[in-house]
């Protein structure tokens, strides 16, 4: 029996039986495996993302994700599997939309933020590596037809924008008219103050000079009564 380990966060076996392949229930962790897929008996274990399949009489041995994230790495006891070792990951998507730039990720193609009409649109690309050679690279073209609450939105754009609409220019225009009116109150209640001190002022100045003019009326009574004649 020879034997291969694969790793993809875990490890796990594969041997040769009678010169055939096959998936044996030997992987670390306790996990039971069969040959086409990979089940994971441990709870809390993440599931191994690799399946095995019979093709043409070959042994094919893929990750299930897509993605520079995602890979595998082979390492055999013994060379006589026809399968090199070595670490072999994913590709993430490439391309444009509608001729600006966009990011892959995995098969997930995205219009870069600052795109003037494909910013954040996302595209799940699902051709391969071969028919992109045997078709060429240009795949469709994308139309984007916005729904009634976009276009309601857009329409009413000029009354309800935030900065400049016609309820946000109204809204400052009656804080303006408040903030005015609130100053027209404060001068007229410091002119109201300043009044009512000013006639603090003389209505003080006026008790003085009663007390002042009574003051000189006693004295010239007095002066009166002593000059008149005494009988």
């Amino acid at each position: 029996m020879s034997a291969i380990r694969l790793s993809s966060a875990v490890a796990i076996s594969l041997a040769m039986f009678a010169g055939q392949p096959a998936l044996v229930e030997q992987n670390e962790g306790g996990g039971s495996l069969s040959f086409g897929s990979i089940e994971v008996a441990d709870a809390g274990r993440l599931p191994i993302e690799i399946v095995a399949s019979n093709q043409d009489g070959k042994l094919k041995i893929e990750h299930t994700s897509f993605g520079a994230r995602n890979g595998l790495s082979i390492a055999q006891s013994i060379d006589q599997l026809g399968i090199d070792d070595g670490e072999f990951t994913g590709t993430d998507v490439e391309g444009t939309i509608n001729g600006e730039a966009a990011v892959g990720v995995g098969r997930i193609l995205t219009g870069s933020n600052d795109n003037d009409n494909t910013s954040d649109l996302g595209l799940r690309v699902n051709l391969t590596a071969d028919e992109l050679t045997a078709s060429g690279n240009e795949h469709g073209s994308v139309g984007l037809l916005f729904g009634v609450g976009r276009q309601l939105e857009d329409t009413l754009s000029f009354i309800t924008d935030k900065f400049n609409g016609t309820l946000t220019n109204r809204d400052q225009a009656i804080d303006d008219t408040l903030e005015s009116l609130d100053q027209q109150v404060e001068a007229l209640e410091r002119r109201v103050a300043q009044s009512r001190l000013n006639l603090v002022r003389k209505f003080a100045s006026l008790e003085g000079n009663l007390a002042t003019l009574q003051a000189e009326g006693n004295f010239l009574s007095q002066q009166l009564a002593g000059l008149a004649p005494r009988g």
